[in-house]
């Protein structure tokens, strides 16, 4: 039992070490490297993230300067691309104000030259979001890696253009206005592109290419950069996820490939208030700053045209080792080898008849209890914990808990352990008759099956069969030398859990807690397969080992409460109803609070939430009406009428909200066919017919201080107009007739949803005009009043 809990703690140490390894730690704001000095990293970030500073806001404004300004210091030609983005995909627009600068190189007259392009956004997450992370932190590494870089290397051979883009946070708004509309984006090699999607952990490193992946692996081995963190199943898992970046527009509008940086730890702090300088990480950022400043000697003088290729690659990285990769192709002589191994296995048991039904089925029944039992407890104490120790933990969308490490590694512990009793209890005993390899062999099998299916389905898993090709070395090697393999199958275990280690940690992050079920039975069976090394005990005592995970998420869940230091997110709104002049107070909390509670006494149930949601289109967990309604003025729609236009299906349609009006989503509310869409003068449809079903977005649009909206619509012949409109202002918590209390310092304003608003529901139709020989404006209509 002793050599058992040494194994356990060693492997413990491989896993969680592993991942804790990968990225600077103790980072000092003084720190200088390689021309990348963290404090004046730190003073920009100081000046970008001190407010709030969504798209269209005065400190938006105040960010924008700063930058031009930064950039002009350096000795880029800076210019402002004022623009209005659109995102077709999702149909949101705004106007947006994309930075971008010019530094040129010693081929900068070179027609046929493609630029080198530093890439991030500086417009921060609406309302409440500082920005200090997502992504202050890749804007002010990348304007102090270039400082150090250019201080360096004056003269370099290719132009760098840095673009800060706007308006991401609304849909990657002004990357797509920059793809769309600027000169230069066909000029364009490469991208190096730096976001956050929280505000720690290591600085993830993952390609998207229109092509292949071969040539940028290369590059970024190349630059051979300290801390790489990356693997091509991360790439692979992207690609189904619907996870967007800036970079993501280019390669998908222009075919230009380029390399992600992005952090996600700590991601209960995305998107919220809480996205500040207190709570970034200085180890992310200075991870960023080491990636970017081992990249630019690089691409900033190799022809980027050299950084396409129709290969892909296979890669993963370990601390120490580096960046580990061969060719996608490769994946077919690894999956050869381990099956192979398996043939080799399998003939020599058949050879020397040491394979019985009787052990195969005993060592199987292990397996499988030790598999469902490891992930079976996980995934029940997720759910213990997610629905009746901290509910509460339902309201943080992100999935990731404040105290999540803790319970992570109590499941980390939990998950190695329960293979380590089982077989210990079934195999391994003086008289056990089954050989050694047997015991090991279900585990391998299933491992090398279901990585076999995924490695034909996303190439980039295949190096996850490197664990099995160990385990059937090791097997084979105990078919002939038994005694001495097994005094060796604790090194086997250990690199295939290196091997893995870095998968086990970032995937309940990435996915959230509630995940972690997946990582407990990847983790049990990889043990399983190198078995031979758990030594046997007592069955009496070997089960109190799983008293310590158990023990440990018991004190975790103790100490979890909500606090000024770990807020609660909270969600309130408030509708009014213009056409049946009603009042509605929604949120989409899940768990009951004492900010908004008293507004849901008496909450509608599922069928009438549905139904509001179904004719307002916002997001409700609870709905109520309000016991006084407070009207709320309607927007103004009025139509243009011109003699010189005599088709009904052809409209100029002026929308003038309120002083405070933020935004406006309009819903068709039958099936249309646009044939074009312009507003303010810009087309956002303009070519192949859109066809709008009923009931969804016609458009969201950001107003961003604008005080009207001139939109030109064309439909298709027959076709009406009839809208639901619908106007946000995030006024709530300042509006005299709703009299909401501040929200306690133990809650923030929950991401991701709209809250702390005023909400104006509106319906507009238009009737089939009369023919009129002068030019006249009149009112659309409501249902309820023409």
């Amino acid at each position: 039992m002793f050599r058992n809990s040494v194994f356990i703690v060693l492997f413990f140490v491989i896993i969680f070490g592993t991942y804790q390894a990968s990225y600077p730690s103790q980072t000092p704001d003084d720190l200088y490297y390689d021309g990348f000095w963290m404090v004046k990293a730190l003073d920009h970030l100081k000046k970008i993230a001190k407010k709030p500073h969504p798209t269209g806001s005065i400190n938006n404004r105040k960010v924008r300067r700063y930058l031009s300004a930064e950039l002009s210091r350096l000795g880029g030609h800076v210019t402002i691309q004022k623009t209005q983005g659109y995102n077709a995909k999702i149909r949101k627009a705004a106007p947006v104000n994309n930075v971008v600068a010019v530094f040129k190189g010693q081929h900068a007259e070179d027609k046929e030259r493609k630029k080198l392009m530093l890439l991030s956004h500086y417009d921060s997450a609406k309302p409440y979001s500082h920005g200090a992370a997502d992504a202050g932190s890749g804007v002010v590494v990348v304007l102090e890696a270039l400082r150090g870089f250019l201080k360096q290397q004056p003269k370099h051979e290719n132009d760098i253009m840095v673009v800060f883009t706007d308006g991401e946070e609304l849909g990657l708004l002004g990357a797509h206005a920059f793809v769309e509309q600027h000169h230069l984006s066909d000029k364009i090699g490469l991208i190096l592109n730096f976001e956050a999607r929280g505000s720690s952990g290591p600085a993830i490193m993952w390609p998207e290419s229109a092509t292949g992946t071969a040539a940028m692996i290369d590059i970024y081995q190349q630059a051979q950069a300290e801390f790489p963190v990356t693997s091509s199943l991360i790439y692979e898992a992207y690609k189904l996820l619907p996870n967007d970046t800036d970079l993501t527009v280019f390669k998908e509008e222009k075919s230009i490939n380029g390399l992600n940086f992005a952090f996600i730890d700590n991601h209960f702090n995305y998107h919220t208030v809480n996205d500040d300088l207190r709570h970034i990480s200085y180890n992310s950022m200075m991870h960023q700053g080491l990636q970017l400043s081992a990249l630019l000697p690089v691409v900033a003088n190799i022809d980027l045209r050299n950084s396409y290729t129709d290969i892909d690659r296979v890669y993963f990285t370990l601390p120490g080792l580096g960046l580990i990769n061969w060719p996608s192709y490769s994946s077919w002589l690894l999956l050869a080898v381990a099956w192979l191994l398996f043939i080799w296995v399998m003939m020599h048991a058949k050879k020397t008849g040491s394979l019985s039904l009787l052990a195969l089925k005993t060592a199987s029944g292990s397996w499988f209890y030790s598999s469902l039992l490891g992930a079976g407890l996980v995934y029940t104490l997720t759910q213990i914990l997610f629905t009746w120790l901290k509910p509460q933990h339902n309201d943080i969308l992100q999935g990731y808990p404040y105290l999540a490490y803790a319970y992570l590694l109590a499941f980390l512990l939990l998950a190695l352990i329960v293979p380590f009793v089982i077989y210990g209890n079934r195999h391994n005993q003086p008289d056990d008759p089954t050989p050694a390899f047997v015991v090991a062999l279900p585990a391998a099998v299933v491992w090398l099956v279901v990585f076999t299916l995924l490695t034909l389905k996303l190439p980039g898993a295949s190096y996850l069969l490197l664990p099995v090709i160990f385990a059937l070395v090791l097997l084979r090697l105990m078919q002939s030398f038994e005694k001495s393999a097994i005094s060796l199958s604790v090194l086997f275990a250990a690199a295939g859990l290196l091997v893995v280690s870095l998968l086990l940690t970032l995937l309940p992050v990435a996915l959230g807690l509630k995940s972690t079920w997946i990582m407990a039975l990847l983790l049990s069976c990889c043990v399983a397969m190198f078995s031979p090394m758990i030594a046997s005990h007592r069955k009496q005592f070997s089960w109190l080992l799983l008293l310590f995970p158990l023990a440990m998420f018991t004190w975790v869940s103790s100490i979890d409460h909500i606090s000024e230091d770990k807020p609660l997110p909270t969600s309130l709104s408030y509708l009014y109803d213009v056409d049946g002049q009603q009042g509605w107070f929604y949120s989409f909390d899940q768990t009951h609070n004492d900010w908004n509670g008293e507004r849901f006494t008496q909450p509608q149930n599922q069928d009438n939430r549905h139904a509001f949601i179904n004719q307002h289109k916002q997001a409700v967990k609870k709905l109520q009406k309000a016991a006084e309604v407070v009207a709320l003025e309607a927007a103004k729609i009025s139509v243009v009428r011109d003699k010189l236009n005599s088709n009904p299906s052809k409209q100029n349609i002026v929308y003038q909200g309120h002083a405070k009006t933020d935004l406006v989503q309009i819903y068709s509310l039958n099936n249309i066919t646009i044939q074009q869409l312009s507003i303010n003068g810009r087309y956002l449809i303009n070519g192949d017919p859109i066809n709008i079903s009923a009931g969804s977005r016609l458009i969201e649009y950001h107003l961003d201080g604008q005080k009207q909206l001139d939109i030109h619509i064309t439909l298709a012949d027959g076709d009406v107009i009839d809208w639901q409109v619908i106007s946000h202002q995030f006024d709530l918590l300042h509006h005299k007739g709703l009299a909401i209390p501040v929200r306690p310092t133990n809650q923030i304003p929950k991401p991701f949803v709209l809250t702390d608003n005023t909400v104006i529901s509106q319906r507009f139709q238009i009737e089939t005009p009369k023919t009129d020989n002068k030019h006249s404006e009149t009112e659309g209509t409501n249902d309820s009043a023409p």
